[in-house]
């Protein structure tokens, strides 16, 4: 997740350039070796962090923040891991319940 105090468009576009680049690396120095390293990232907004959206679940109970300028991600997880939730087993997964 990438937390821009930029426009969307804006990070995007930063965000693409270094993505290209880690793409090389990927292939030079992880392929090679048989192993395989995805980078998807999520951009949104400072603003945007005042709307819940259940994804931000699996970033508080899953996710490593490798760099955080300011602590806000981890000021924002915090307050995502104190909402009760509970993550059920599922056929095809799981179901996440949370209160509202």
């Amino acid at each position: 997740m990438i937390i821009s105090a930029s426009g969307f468009l804006e990070t995007l576009r930063e965000i693409s350039a270094c993505l290209q680049e880690l793409d090389s690396l990927h292939v030079e120095l992880l392929l090679r070796k048989g192993l395989l390293m995805n980078i998807a990232p999520l951009i949104i907004t400072q603003t945007s962090l005042n709307e819940f959206n259940p994804i931000y679940f699996d970033f508080a109970d899953y996710g490593i923040p490798l760099f955080d300028r300011n602590m806000i991600l981890e000021k924002f997880l915090i307050d995502i891991e104190k909402i009760p939730h509970e993550r059920r087993p599922y056929a095809d997964g799981e179901i996440l319940e949370w209160a509202k």
